[in-house]
């Protein structure tokens, strides 16, 4: 779980963007409203807070409320898988759904390299723009150490990047990256870059390191790319 003790340590390294996840239940864990308080209430506006809602079973009523309670903690982004939201029109309904319940804060929609079922990657970038979303991000579901950009290629990502640029999208790459996967998607054009067990003393379910996050920050510093850590 990204605890509120980790806090002092992702700022310290200059994570621009705290996310809160529980990573022992899934690639987009959510953690407890309780938690997502806690660390909102430690960044105290020096960070965005992101809240990570699950890897997306295709229920959009439930999320939504998952949605307004985050918005409600602190969150400034939210993030939801696709992976149960097997067609463009249902990809689109869910998102839709959420972006109405997020108020100001900006909807992440993540589709997976390694996708076993929900939308593909090359999908995502006209459901997120026909729902309104701001944020369309590819992440890995299984983390065993098999990166994004190993599972698409550098070719398709690149064109993950740039359609969903082409129509305003934000774009985050994530998915068991280390330092030079950070480079790699920085020079892809991503504007975010999302990273947990590469920021952990320990791997993944380990403890956020000052200077693991610094490191990574180092890597994110060109223009138009901002680091994520949780």
């Amino acid at each position: 779980m990204f605890a509120p003790e980790e806090v002092p340590a992702a700022l310290e390294g200059g994570a621009d963007i705290i996310d809160v996840k529980d990573p022992s239940a899934g690639a987009l864990g959510a953690a407890s409203p309780d938690v997502l308080r806690a660390v909102a209430g430690l960044v105290a506006g020096r960070a965005p807070v992101s809240a990570a809602l699950g890897d997306g079973p295709h229920l959009e009523d439930t999320l939504a409320l998952a949605v307004a309670e985050a918005v409600a903690a602190g969150a400034q982004y939210v993030k939801i898988g696709l992976l149960g939201s097997c067609s463009h029109a249902s990809a689109v309904g869910v998102l839709s759904g959420i972006r109405r319940a997020a108020g100001a804060a900006q909807v992440v929609g993540v589709a997976f390299a390694d996708r076993v079922g929900g939308l593909p990657a090359s999908d995502l970038p006209r459901a997120a723009h026909e729902a309104g979303i701001q944020v369309a991000m590819i992440d890995t579901f299984a983390k065993d150490g098999v990166t994004s950009l190993d599972r698409l290629g550098e070719e398709k990502l690149g064109a993950f990047v740039a359609e969903a640029q082409a129509l305003g999208l934000d774009v985050a790459i994530a998915g068991s990256l280390g330092a030079s996967d950070v480079a790699r998607a920085r020079e892809l054009g991503a504007d975010i870059v999302g990273v947990r067990g590469a920021a952990c003393a320990g791997g993944r379910l380990g403890r956020v390191s000052a200077e693991r996050v610094r490191g990574l920050a180092e890597a994110c510093a060109a223009r138009r790319t901002l680091s994520k850590v949780g």
